[in-house]
């Protein structure tokens, strides 16, 4: 599972008394969770859109201690003050995608889906 988390400058727009970047870390959360329990050979790496090239995790196994270790992680990051595309980001995931052997790959983008990122 390749997930790429838009820590771009909209994600810190506040709507009420979240932000886009908290609803971000609990999908994260959530997500990492649900593949755990799932059991098997769950495979995670992460990456954000402020620095794509130097994922956060790469091709870690899904474990309880990986659990903790990405709750800690995403509890110590926040949005970067950058208006940032995920294009580059979906690009490295997709290089990474491709130079594995594992069989089954999905990608997993939590983002705010700025129209100004996704038309032409």
């Amino acid at each position: 599972h390749y997930i790429i988390l838009d820590d771009s400058l909209s994600m810190g727009q506040r709507v009420k008394s979240e932000t886009g970047f908290d609803v971000a870390r609990q999908v994260v959360e959530r997500l990492t969770a649900d593949l755990a329990r799932q059991g098997g050979a769950n495979l995670i790496s992460m990456l954000r859109t402020s620095n794509p090239t130097v994922p956060d995790f790469i091709s870690t196994a899904l474990d309880e201690p990986m659990l903790v270790r990405t709750q800690k992680f995403l509890a110590g990051t926040s949005p970067s003050y950058l208006a940032l595309s995920p294009a580059e980001a979906v690009q490295q995931a997709s290089q990474m995608a491709g130079a594995s052997s594992v069989v089954n790959k999905v990608c997993h983008l939590i983002s705010d889906f700025q129209a100004k990122d996704w038309t032409p």
